[in-house]
């Protein structure tokens, strides 16, 4: 769905890497085991046309023109955009306001000073919303803790941001579709 104001611009790994705004969203494909089973898992629930959404597997949001904030195994960290030089990524930009974007850093650093656990909880919940008996019904989260792609909706919720589910459980494919950021190579 494509949204008025949106703009993504694909960047394949090793070009040179653009300067951010506060409340631009990343989307990131990684070539790692863990990159392969979110986008596995994620191509289960997206399929036909919406599998194009299911190329990225972790989001982060820029918090200055060269830093972000990201969940990662060990918990939600600020980090350069720079280590993501030769990563494919989609970068998704969105109007904001001075007002909205002040927010939403004030939010992320909130999260960071939380010092804000991975949600391993979440993942769990994900995986068995993916079988049968379960599809999407049962969901459960530890306040405490956040995925990637719920951190950035979450953050992203203060800039106005209305998501088509609860934020905190967006994948990284749901932010795709969102923001209709297809993976390189997609039509």
């Amino acid at each position: 769905m494509s949204r008025k104001g949106v703009s993504v611009t694909l960047h394949p790994a090793g070009e040179p890497l653009p300067e951010l705004s506060a409340g631009d969203v990343i989307l990131t494909h990684s070539r790692n085991w863990v990159g392969w089973l979110i986008r596995f898992g994620q191509a289960l629930r997206f399929r036909g046309d919406r599998r194009v959404y299911a190329n990225w597997n972790h989001a982060c949001l820029a918090v200055s023109p060269s830093v972000v904030v990201e969940a990662l195994s060990h918990g939600v960290v600020l980090s350069p955009i720079s280590k993501y030089e030769q990563t494919e990524f989609a970068l998704v930009r969105t109007p904001l306001s001075a007002e909205d974007q002040e927010q939403m850093v004030q939010f992320a650093a909130a999260v960071v000073r939380e010092r804000t656990k991975y949600g391993y909880f979440e993942i769990a919940s994900l995986a068995l919303s993916l079988l049968w008996p379960f599809k999407r019904k049962l969901r459960f989260l530890n306040i405490a803790t956040i995925i990637c792609s719920g951190l950035v909706a979450e953050i992203r919720v203060r800039g106005w941001d209305i998501f088509p589910e609860a934020p905190i459980f967006m994948e990284p494919a749901g932010l795709a579709e969102h923001y209709d950021a297809r993976g390189l190579g997609a039509p």
